[in-house]
């Protein structure tokens, strides 16, 4: 959801993945697609405004070296920070203990004159109904693998925990 989200947006879409998700990343609007088995996007990409990291701590330092300064590194799944801890309006002592863990992070961002940002996704009501408005007047689509029926739930669970879907998996119950 994240790519037609970005693209009713107005921004320019860079996007890697295997070669098997080429064709279906593109036709939901991605405007280019690196071929992360070909090709190192840190190698050939610079000076992007926003990242989204849904890789974790091991890929911080290479999606900071290609934003161009003052970019936006979010990031589903690297260490959380103060940052993260003010947002959420933590008490000051987790505050601080959020600070300490994304010190290091949080040092490489500045070094890098970027802004760093974790986030937790979780149900909120008005960020919900933002996104249901743009889904609804973007007409976005979301994309769908398969169906399952609840009895064959372990099938659906391996096709996920197996990274071979191409889109949403569904139980029907």
């Amino acid at each position: 959801m994240a790519i037609p989200i970005a693209k009713s947006m107005g921004l320019y879409v860079i996007t890697s993945g295997c070669e098997r998700g080429r064709s279906r990343t593109l036709s939901i609007g991605a405007d280019q697609f690196i071929n992360y088995k070909e090709e190192n996007y840190a190698d050939v990409l610079s000076d992007i405004d926003y990242v989204i990291d849904t890789l974790g701590t091991k890929e911080i330092k290479a999606e900071m070296g290609i934003l161009k300064p003052q970019g936006k590194l979010v990031s589903l799944k690297a260490a959380p920070n103060y940052h993260f801890a003010a947002d959420q309006n933590f008490p000051l002592w987790k505050r601080l203990l959020f600070g300490l863990v994304g010190s290091p992070i949080d040092f490489l961002a500045r070094k890098h004159q970027i802004e760093y940002r974790f986030i937790f996704v979780q149900a909120n009501g008005s960020q919900l109904q933002e996104v249901t408005n743009l889904v609804e007047q973007e007409n976005i689509k979301p994309s769908i693998d398969s169906v399952y029926h609840f009895n064959d739930i372990n099938k659906a669970l391996v096709k996920v925990s197996t990274g071979h879907s191409q889109g949403k998996v569904i139980v029907t119950f």
